[in-house]
């Protein structure tokens, strides 16, 4: 009923269209320093935790 009210008045609604979250707001601190150095060996199991992140494709 709203509708052919609002149609015989020519009102039409406005739909925003949607909007894409992004957490992203640029960097708050630099980078830390590589502590690792590309040594990837540990003498201890969890002394030294690492991931690879080049596949990450995020949400």
């Amino acid at each position: 009923m709203i509708r052919r009210i609002m149609r015989e008045d020519g009102l039409v609604a406005h739909v925003p269209g949607r909007r894409r979250y992004s957490s992203y707001e640029g960097e708050v601190t630099p980078a830390p320093g590589n502590l690792v150095n590309r040594d990837f060996t540990a003498p201890a199991p969890n002394v030294k935790w690492l991931t690879d992140t080049t596949q990450d494709q995020g949400p």
